[in-house]
């Protein structure tokens, strides 16, 4: 089963391609996770305020779905990004 598949059966409980699952795994912003999944599905929810940024994903692997969530606090700049690519590049290794 091919990572497209595996992230359609899961979302499909959500309302497969055709509502929330769809979204999260189609969001128009990236987040954190997504950036340093390799090219993997990554259907995710993000969060933010003044100080903090956060992004809980599921990963979709081809050993399996995989949960990862980063969670930001301080000044929001570029480093909170390269911090969510690396924290995603290890979950997955």
């Amino acid at each position: 089963m091919s990572t497209n598949q595996a992230a359609d059966e899961v979302l499909e409980p959500l309302g497969g391609s055709e509502a929330a699952g769809a979204a999260m795994l189609h969001a128009a912003d990236a987040g954190l996770v997504r950036p340093g999944a390799g090219g993997r599905p990554v259907a995710h929810k993000i969060g933010w305020l003044e100080t903090s940024c956060d992004d809980v994903a599921v990963v979709f692997t081809h050993r399996g779905p995989v949960v990862v969530t980063v969670y930001a606090q301080g000044s929001i700049d570029s480093t909170v990004s390269a911090f969510g690519r690396a924290a995603a590049r290890a979950a997955l290794r």
